[in-house]
């Protein structure tokens, strides 16, 4: 009885040969590829975070300059300046002990009852009215920041 299905009769050492001349090559290959993907992919990525960094650069630079010209606008105000003369020319003539000792003072004051005027004396000065109307307008410059 002829036999219908069809033997072929290779050794397995051949075999083993034509596998590792297709495979081998094939692994080298994709081992390849797969090290350059990873290589465009970092310098992708890489690439967007540079992006992103330098656009939040900016615009934390444009923040910080246009706080920086509000401050000088303030501090150009007349009655920032009258108020910063008068305040050098009373410790002026003083010395470093009377004006360290007159600090003291005023921060030992500070958190008591008796501090309560002197905290009143500041927030009703007209700086400090300058300063609330200004704040008022433009709370960025209040310091906390739920005026974004």
């Amino acid at each position: 009885m002829p036999s219908d299905s069809l033997e072929i009769k290779v050794s397995l050492q051949k075999l083993l040969i034509a596998l590792v001349v297709i495979i081998v090559p094939l692994n080298f290959l994709g081992l390849y590829l797969s090290s350059e993907s990873n290589t465009s992919l970092e310098q992708v990525i890489g690439t967007h975070f540079r992006t992103i960094a330098q656009a939040d650069a900016t615009t934390a630079l444009q923040f910080v300059n246009d706080r920086v010209i509000d401050v000088g606008a303030i501090a150009g105000e007349p009655t920032v300046v009258d108020a910063a003369v008068a305040a050098n020319q009373t410790y002026e003539r003083r010395s470093a002990e009377a004006t360290a000792a007159n600090i003291a003072e005023i921060d030992n004051k500070w958190d008591t009852p008796a501090g309560d005027a002197v905290v009143k004396a500041m927030l009703s000065s007209p700086v400090s009215r300058l300063l609330q109307s200004r704040r008022e307008v433009d709370p960025r410059l209040s310091g906390n920041h739920s005026g974004r």
